[in-house]
């Protein structure tokens, strides 16, 4: 399962990518152990685009740990979100594709 960084955006593994639909966790490892992190999806189309399993658009975690599961549910060039404990780099997004594989025409 990949991780997104809160901070920077970075996605773990590398090569990896968030998907419509697929779950990730977040995590920091700026931040100094036992520090309180809330991360809160901005909202794409009014609804946020990262979900927990409750369907909360927020998730809280305390480094070094990385949060709960939480599931990509709107697809967007641009994901942001807002956090709590930490300063989020400028710039910081994450881009989340579609889970469906278009087929070329033959």
């Amino acid at each position: 399962m990949p991780s997104v960084d809160v901070e920077t955006g970075n996605i773990t593994p590398y090569e990896s990518s968030i998907q419509n639909g697929t779950s990730f966790t977040w995590t920091c490892s700026q931040a100094p152990n036992n520090t309180s992190i809330t991360v809160t999806a901005e909202k794409i189309g009014g609804k946020p685009w990262f979900v927990t399993s409750s369907g909360s658009g927020s998730v809280s975690f305390t480094t070094p740990n990385a949060s709960e599961a939480v599931t990509a549910q709107e697809t967007g060039d641009d994901c942001t979100w807002l956090a709590t404990g930490v300063n989020v780099d400028q710039g910081a997004h994450v881009k989340v594709s579609s889970s469906m594989q278009q087929k070329k025409a033959s």
